[in-house]
């Protein structure tokens, strides 16, 4: 059953590492300032959107680290 489910190429292994990289960092980017701009900043302010996105493109290398070479592009 392993053998079925491996992505055979290392091309479509790097585009998909890269895809959910870049999709975690952009999840949590937006999210902390989206948080920010539509509570007015009462729930939110420039250090959570700093971390929002530090946190997004800490996971983001966590993900995609192993397979594409430890970084992001976007």
């Amino acid at each position: 059953m392993k053998h079925h489910c491996t992505l055979k190429h290392d091309i479509f292994k790097e585009f998909l590492a890269e895809f959910l990289g870049t999709f975690v960092l952009v999840v949590f980017g937006c999210g902390s300032v989206a948080q920010t701009v539509l509570s007015r900043n009462t729930l939110g302010e420039p250090l959570t959107i700093h971390l929002g996105f530090t946190t997004g493109l800490m996971m983001g290398v966590y993900i995609a680290g192993g397979v594409s070479g430890r970084y992001i592009t976007n």
